[in-house]
C-alpha cells in the first residue's frame, strides 16, 4: 500500500496536538481542588497537603502557619490522589513528614479528628499515619496500619489509640482489605469525650463510610496536656523517637480541634473523587474530528 507522499505523521500530529489541546481544557481529567476546600471548611488546627516538589518543608494549609519539615528525604512529587496533585513517597524506614509546631494540639484532644489520605500495598508491617506520644502513661495519641485493637500485628487492621494524663485510653480499630490496595483511600477518626458509650466517643470513616470498630479499652480519656515531642505523620513520635515508619504514600494529613460529623466525612471522600474522564471512544472522536479540522484547513490554504 503505498502511502501518500504528502501526508507527513509528524506535522500532522503536531497539527492534531494543538488543536485537541485548545479542545481539551474544556475536559475535566482530574479533580479540582475540592478536598482542600472541604478540609478547610472544618477549620483545620494544622493541615499538610505535602504538594511540594522540592526542598524539606512541608506547608500548612491551614493558614495557622504551623510548618512542617520533610524527614529523611522522602520522594516529592509523586502523583496523588485523583491524579490532581502530587504526594510524598515514603520508604517505610525513615522517611515522614514531622512538625513541633503544634504542640498546643495535644491539650486540645478531648474533641478532635484526625485524618490520611494514603496509599499502600503492605499488609504485614506494623505502621503508623501519624502519632505522639508523652514521656510516660500520658497523653499519646497514634494512628496505625496492620494492628488490632490492642495494638498486635493484624494484617490490614486499622486502629486508633488515645490516652491522657489520668492513664485513660480508649482504643479500638477496624479491618479492610480494601484500603490496601494500593489506591488512595481517606481515612477519618474523631473523638468526642462527652459520648455516652465508647462507640459515640470514638469513630472511625474509611472514604467517608463510617466503620465498626472494635475495642480493646473504652475508658474516657479528658485530661490531655501539650505535646511535649513533635506531631508527626507517616510515622508515629514515640517520646522523641519516631518508628512505624509507613511504607507507601501520604497525600494529605489534618488534625481538628473538633470532631468532625459524618457528613463532613462523607464530603471530604466525595471530594477525592476524580471528575469524569472521557471514554477512549469520545478521545477518538476527539481526535478524528480535529485531524478532519486539520485536513480541511489544509486544503483551503
Amino acid at each position: 500500500m503505498k502511502i501518500c507522499s504528502r501526508f507527513r505523521a509528524p506535522l500532522a500530529l503536531t497539527g492534531v496536538a494543538s488543536l485537541v489541546a485548545g479542545i481539551l481544557p474544556t475536559v475535566a481529567f482530574a479533580a479540582p481542588p475540592a478536598f482542600q476546600t472541604a478540609v478547610l471548611a472544618n477549620n483545620p488546627y494544622a493541615y499538610y497537603r505535602v504538594g511540594e516538589s522540592s526542598g524539606t518543608t512541608a506547608a500548612d494549609s491551614s493558614g495557622n502557619n504551623r510548618t512542617g519539615s520533610y524527614v529523611g528525604s522522602p520522594t516529592l512529587g509523586v502523583m496523588g490522589a485523583g491524579g490532581g496533585d502530587t504526594a510524598v513517597g515514603l520508604n517505610g524506614s525513615s522517611q515522614y513528614v514531622t512538625t513541633d509546631q503544634a504542640s498546643g494540639f495535644g491539650s486540645l484532644m478531648g474533641n478532635a479528628s484526625w485524618e490520611f489520605v494514603f496509599s499502600t500495598t503492605n499488609t504485614s508491617a506494623q505502621m503508623a499515619m501519624g502519632g505522639s506520644a508523652n514521656t510516660g502513661s500520658v497523653t499519646n495519641w497514634e494512628a496505625t496500619l496492620n494492628r488490632n485493637a490492642a495494638g498486635s500485628t493484624s494484617s490490614t487492621g486499622i486502629r486508633m489509640f488515645l490516652r491522657d494524663d489520668n492513664n485513660a485510653s480508649i482504643a479500638a480499630a477496624f479491618t479492610a482489605a480494601g484500603a490496601f490496595d494500593g489506591g488512595y483511600h481517606d481515612v477519618l477518626f474523631t473523638y468526642d469525650k462527652t459520648g455516652a458509650t465508647a462507640d459515640t466517643r470514638l469513630v472511625a470513616y474509611l472514604d467517608g463510610v463510617q466503620q465498626t470498630l472494635t475495642f480493646n479499652a473504652t475508658a474516657t480519656p479528658t485530661a490531655f496536656s501539650a505535646a511535649a515531642f513533635n506531631e508527626s505523620f507517616g510515622a508515629r513520635q514515640n517520646r522523641g523517637t519516631a518508628d512505624l515508619f509507613l511504607s507507601g504514600n501520604l497525600d494529605e494529613a489534618a488534625i481538628y480541634s473538633s470532631t468532625l460529623s459524618a457528613s463532613a466525612a462523607a464530603a471530604h471522600a466525595a471530594a477525592l473523587i476524580p471528575a469524569a474522564i472521557p471514554e477512549p471512544a469520545s478521545l477518538s472522536l476527539l481526535g478524528l474530528g480535529a485531524m478532519a479540522l486539520l485536513a480541511r484547513r489544509r486544503r483551503s490554504a
